[in-house]
């Protein structure tokens, strides 16, 4: 295990329902794969930008970053690739569901419920590119530097994503890209640590001792 957990990240131990044979095949394999993850972000610097606003327009009119190499960034979206397609079996959404049906104390329901809200929400995050007046969701950042870059070449994709960086730059676009990954990152870790000891000798999760109750 190359992650620190923390104590109060998993000190509320609840019992979960029996899992089936793929289900522990797909915690064991989340894992694995989060430790990859963890190892490739951790040789990324964390980004700092620096905005230059126009006050009677509040446009940006400058941007500067410090972002890693772009081999750098690409390591880290392979790693986050079988957390982010949905065709693969560690895909977080699914991971999500399993526990989901597998959790039996509202505590850990809860938090379960919270992980998949901050996980959408920081997918549906536009910060970087919002400030050019050109919102892309981190989701859709994400998956047009993976169709057209990094992973595939799609025409249909590469033409949006060049528009994207027409609007805001190509700095800015990678900034976005790098800044959504590590954010969506410390959501899988998250899921990580609940699962960290989960088989079917352990058949327990952890969470924080908190009532992560949604309130209206």
């Amino acid at each position: 295990m190359c992650i620190t957990i923390f104590p109060h990240l998993v000190s509320h131990k609840s019992a979960i329902e029996q899992l089936t044979d793929d289900e522990l095949r797909t915690f064991k394999l989340f894992r694995e794969k989060t430790e990859r993850l963890y190892r490739a972000m951790k040789g990324t610097k964390i980004p700092i930008a620096k905005y230059t606003i126009e006050r009677s327009s509040k446009k940006v009119v400058a941007f500067e970053s410090r972002n890693p190499r772009f081999d750098e960034i690409e390591l880290l979206a392979i790693k986050f690739r079988f957390f982010f397609a949905e065709k693969e079996p560690t895909y977080v959404f699914k991971v999500l569901n399993i526990l989901s049906r597998c959790a039996t104390d509202p505590w850990a329901k809860n938090y379960i419920s919270r992980i998949r809200l901050w996980h959408r929400e920081f997918l549906d995050q536009t910060d970087t590119s919002g400030k050019f007046g050109h919102p892309v969701s981190n989701e859709k950042i994400i998956n047009l530097w993976f169709n057209s870059e990094i992973f595939h070449q799609d025409e249909e994709k590469s033409t949006q994503l060049n528009y994207v960086n027409e609007k805001i730059g190509v700095e800015a676009s990678i900034y976005q890209l790098n800044i959504a990954l590590r954010l969506c990152t410390t959501n899988v870790i998250a899921i990580y640590n609940t699962i960290h000891k989960t088989s079917k000798e352990h058949p327990f999760i952890y969470t924080p001792s908190h009532h992560f109750e949604r309130r209206t």
